[in-house]
């Protein structure tokens, strides 16, 4: 494994100052934006987009701050996790094989003892029909079918899982269908763009408008 170093920032006096002072901005911005109660002419709206930006630019320069420190710190764990993958590349690798092989080999297996279940339950069917028509001595002779049954090693657990693939959508009843939200916004955005109104149905449109403070 590759030699890696964190490269911490000790705690200094001026680091702490620029946090006070952050925290003392942030304060008073946090003041001036609480007696905006309700926007109701244009000079309202000026002042509370003016506010939002000033709290949108402070907050970015609380991020700017933190990313000076955890970068480094982000690149460490990337070549960290880059060298853990390698390692163990090869264990997974065969692992994964192996895993296969068992999974095959009791699927296999569980379809045999269903395959001999099915032709049991067949045998046993049509012994009942020869019964009811011939009577019950008409039966005698007629052989069973063996049915297989599923090792059960010690040191492994049998789980069965099934796995689905959607041949006919248009059959799936309707409680295991979903909307596309994204193509909806996709379509209203486009809709939007061209000056119609949207309009689909089962779905209601509400339009909003927002205010983009410079």
């Amino acid at each position: 494994m590759s030699k890696t170093t964190a490269i911490m920032q000790p705690i200094r006096g001026d680091v702490l100052a620029r946090r006070e002072d952050w925290i003392a901005e942030r304060d008073s911005i946090l003041a001036v934006a609480g007696e905006v109660r309700e926007v109701a002419d244009d000079k309202d709206l000026d002042r509370a987009g003016s506010i939002y930006t000033e709290a949108r630019r402070h907050a970015k320069a609380l991020e700017t701050e933190r990313l000076k420190v955890t970068q480094p710190l982000d690149a460490v764990k990337k070549q960290i996790m880059a060298d853990e993958k390698a390692m163990r590349a090869a264990l997974e690798s065969e692992a994964a094989r192996l895993k296969a092989m068992c999974d095959a080999y009791a699927t296999r297996k569980a379809q045999e003892a269903e395959d001999a279940r099915m032709a049991q339950a067949e045998a046993e069917a049509e012994a009942d029909r020869v019964a009811s028509v011939f009577g019950a001595a008409a039966t005698v002779g007629m052989g069973g079918v063996a049915v297989a049954t599923m090792a059960k090693p010690t040191a492994n657990r049998m789980v069965e899982r099934w796995a689905f693939a959607v041949r006919d959508p248009a059959a799936v009843p309707r409680e295991f269908l979903s909307v596309d939200e994204s193509k909806i916004r996709a379509w209203t955005a486009g809709q939007v763009k061209l000056g119609i109104v949207p309009r689909l149905p089962g779905v209601e449109f509400v339009k909003s408008v927002s205010v983009e403070a410079k």
